[in-house]
Order: C-alpha cells, then sequence, then structure tokens
C-alpha cells in the first residue's frame, strides 16, 4: 500500500477553502493530518466540513506532529517566519504568494532550504495549467515563430469580493504589496514562464486610485528579458468583473489565454489565417457524444475558408480530428 503524503495546513480562511484543502483531498495519496488557525472556532468549522481530525489553535503544535509538508494559507507578514522555522524541522513549504514582505525575508527564505533537507515551493498554479504547459510548448516548438511581446492582466474587485475576511489585505503591516503584490505576482510568474530567458531590465508604476489604503490598488510592470521579449503585466482591485488574461505576441501568431485554471477556463490563439481555441472539453461536448472527456480541446477556425475544425487533445497528445459548426451563440457542435 502506498504510503500518503501528510500535510498540514496553516491557516483557514478562503484561500486555504478554495484552493489548498479541495486540492489536497483531490489527491489520493495525500492525508491532511491537521489545520491551526487562531480562530479555533474557524478551524474547527473547516476541519469538520472537510474531515480534517486535528484542530490547533498554533502553527508549532501542528508543526511538531511532524508533517511531511504543510501550506502555508496566513497573511503575507507570516510567511517568512513560518516557513523557515518549518525547513529547519525538514517540513516541506508550499507558501502561499507573496514569498515574503521584503527581500531580506527572500534571502533568509533562500539560505533556510539551502541549509534544510526539504523543499520551499511558492504557489504560482498557473504554469502547472495543462493550457499554459500546451502553450509553452508551442512557444518551444516555434509555432508562432519568434516570440516578441507577451501582456498579462490580472483584475477585480477586489479581496474583499472574494475573502470574507480579506480586510487584512489592505494594511500595510500585514500585506507588504497591493494588487500587485496580491494578483500581478502570478502575471509576472507566467511572462517569466513563457518568456524564457532572465529579466534584465524592470519598471513599474504603481497607484492607489480608488481604495482607502496607502497601498496600490493598480499596478503597471514593464519586464525586458535578456532575449529581447518584452513582458507587459497589469494588475488592479479597481475593476469588476474579473478579467484574467494572457496575450503572447509572435512573429507568425499570436495567442490569447483567458480566465484562472479553472474548469471552462478558455484559451485562444492565431496562427497566419489560422485561429485556434482551446477550452474545457465539457463545455463544448454535446451530451450522448460518446466521446471520452479529455484534457483540452484545440478548435481550428481558418478565416478565409470559415472552415471549423476541432482537435481533441488528451494530455498534449492529438487523439483525433473532427469536424464541427459553430452556432451564432457560440457554442460548439460536433
Amino acid at each position: 500500500m502506498q504510503k500518503k503524503i501528510r500535510i498540514g495546513v496553516v491557516a483557514a480562511g478562503a484561500i486555504a477553502t478554495k484552493y489548498h484543502i479541495p486540492g489536497y483531498l483531490s489527491c489520493d495519496n495525500v492525508e491532511i493530518i491537521g489545520i491551526s488557525d487562531l480562530n479555533q472556532e474557524l478551524a474547527t468549522k473547516v476541519a469538520q466540513k472537510y474531515g480534517i481530525k486535528n484542530v490547533y489553535t498554533d502553527y508549532k503544535d501542528l508543526l511538531a506532529q511532524k508533517p511531511d509538508a504543510i501550506s502555508i494559507c496566513t497573511p503575507n507578514r507570516f510567511h517568512a517566519a513560518i516557513a523557515i522555522e518549518a525547513l529547519n524541522k525538514n517540513i516541506n513549504v508550499l507558501c502561499e504568494k507573496p514569498l515574503a514582505m521584503n527581500m531580506e525575508e527572500c534571502k533568509a527564505l533562500e539560505k533556510a532550504e539551502q541549509d534544510s533537507e526539504a523543499f520551499l515551493m511558492v504557489e504560482f498554479p498557473m504554469r502547472y495549467d495543462r493550457a499554459y504547459q500546451k502553450a509553452h510548448e508551442l512557444i518551444e516548438k516555434g509555432v508562432l515563430g519568434k516570440i516578441t511581446i507577451i501582456k498579462s492582466t490580472w483584475n477585480h474587485g477586489g479581496p474583499e469580493k472574494w475573502s470574507p475576511n480579506g480586510s487584512w489585505f489592505y494594511k500595510p503591516e500585514l500585506a507588504g504589496g497591493g494588487a500587485l503584490a496580491d494578483l500581478g505576482v502570478h502575471n509576472i510568474d507566467i511572462v517569466r514562464f513563457l518568456a524564457g530567458g532572465n529579466v534584465q531590465m524592470t519598471k513599474s508604476f504603481c497607484k492607489t486610485q480608488v481604495k482607502d489604503s496607502t497601498l496600490e490598488d493598480s499596478a503597471v510592470v514593464i519586464l525586458c528579458f535578456e532575449n529581447q521579449v518584452l513582458g507587459i503585466v497589469d494588475a488592479s482591485w479597481c475593476t469588476g468583473p474579473q478579467q484574467v488574461k494572457t496575450e503572447i505576441q509572435g512573429t507568425n501568431g499570436r495567442m490569447e489565454l483567458f480566465g484562472w485554471p479553472t474548469p471552462g477556463f478558455r484559451k485562444a490563439f492565431c496562427v497566419d489565417q489560422d485561429l485556434y481555441f482551446f477550452m474545457d472539453i465539457t463545455d463544448v461536448l454535446e451530451e450522448g457524444s460518446g466521446v471520452d472527456a479529455p484534457a483540452i480541446q484545440i478548435i481550428r477556425y481558418h478565416m478565409e475558408d470559415e472552415q471549423t475544425q476541432a482537435r481533441i487533445i488528451r494530455n498534449a497528445v492529438c487523439d483525433y480530428d473532427r469536424t464541427c459548426q459553430v452556432e451564432s451563440g457560440g457554442r460548439i457542435l460536433l
């Protein structure tokens, strides 16, 4: 019988309950052995909902149970201290972004990992989404030609729109940064992932335009890479509804990816006169089609003759092609 990976979750807020805990529970080889939060009532409620046996009000008591790894889902101020303590005990760490409050803390974390037998990882899930993985593969194959510019956007109405206890995001002593630290870090990571090479130069513009906080609620960052690719990132807490979008421009075409990595995540790219779309297969296959649901679908639309084809992708391997039609409302019929 395979030994399960023993996980501890530090903090029981929205990021833990929306992403970390459900993610762990979806893995057969993972067991959540405990959760800690200063708010015992909240931690107990979360533990009961997800079947977590042990509840702690002090994360040190959770670390004492010697989990194989922990997820740090606390406000940003506490990331470094908790991660360093876990690494000193040779406990692997998955830390919510941003990694720390400043460069000094980041360097301390780097040293702690170097001195530990355990690993430290920042929670940047976009680069592991199947569509971004496929986009990276196509870029590496040269499908889009030479990559020139990559733009990545994330904006929504603010943390209070999705987190009931999200007021700490506006407090400098707890957050350390605003929309750029909260959202823009994801965009910077995915631009770096897709562009390849090292960042040579950056320029940023941060403003507080709407929110009652001294932290930025809007930001724009320009990245210049050694391989001549230019990256443009913008992040905002001032816009609704939410928009998450990445556009990759190349000499042979462009690619667009829309939305956070969830079912229904839409993606598209254009090469010469062919327009391609990525989307979750469950959104486009008609019931009773008899087709096993693969991971990703690519739909090819040739703009000259208006011929549309659907290419079914399973685990980034093409299984078969199928001609399809597009209704006026945009629904794909196979």
